[in-house]
């Protein structure tokens, strides 16, 4: 199936976003502009290390302290995940993407016109 572009109505310049991307040369000037969203370097080694720390302190007797710090590991651990998340829904948005290389537009398959 043919995508059109919906702003311009041609169907032989729209290529997917992320296969366009990588086919241009590494000093064109659409590369910066077009590139994927950042990944995010996150990882869990924090509310680990936090969590065990919460475990530490509750056997050892300081039940509060202990009870806090496994609040704290738990509500860290959730952003975290949050974040990671987010981010691969916009990477994942990045990738389903459509180009018009006649009109320089973006669009999702959606909002093709066919």
């Amino acid at each position: 199936m043919a995508f059109a572009c919906p702003r311009c109505g041609l169907p032989g310049q729209v290529f997917k976003l992320d296969a366009f991307w990588r086919s241009l040369a590494q000093d064109a000037e659409l590369k910066a502009a077009l590139a994927p969203p950042p990944t995010r370097a996150v990882g869990y080694a924090g509310p680990a290390a936090v969590a065990v720390l919460g475990v530490f302190a509750f056997a050892s007797g300081n039940s509060v302290l202990g009870m806090l710090l496994l609040l704290t590991a738990g509500m860290v651990g959730f952003v975290v995940s949050r974040a990671v998340d987010g981010a691969r829904r916009i990477r994942a948005d990045w990738e389903r993407r459509l180009y018009c290389r006649h009109c320089a537009c973006q669009f999702l398959p959606e909002d093709a016109a066919l």
